[in-house]
């Protein structure tokens, strides 16, 4: 499937469906983070997994951050 099609299909859902298909996308993004934690803690060590998640989460904030900022047209500092 190209990306107009998703795009196509995107626009086909109802307010709530995409409001639904968000917070899905949400919890799959917790579910993920949870696995790969737990493959890491399982290889290298909690100590190793806390430290490896603290980065991760810290590129991802700010890349989320950049991200929300345009998506809601903020001009923040």
């Amino acid at each position: 499937m190209s990306v107009l099609s998703n795009i196509d299909e995107y626009q086909r859902l109802s307010k709530d469906q995409l409001i639904d298909l968000a917070k899905l996308y949400g919890r799959l993004a917790l579910t993920n983070d949870g696995l790969w934690f737990v493959s890491v803690e399982n290889q290298a060590g909690t100590e190793e997994a806390i430290r490896q998640d603290e980065i991760v989460w810290g590129k991802y904030g700010k890349a989320e951050g950049r991200l929300l900022k345009k998506f809601l047209s903020l001009d923040v500092v």
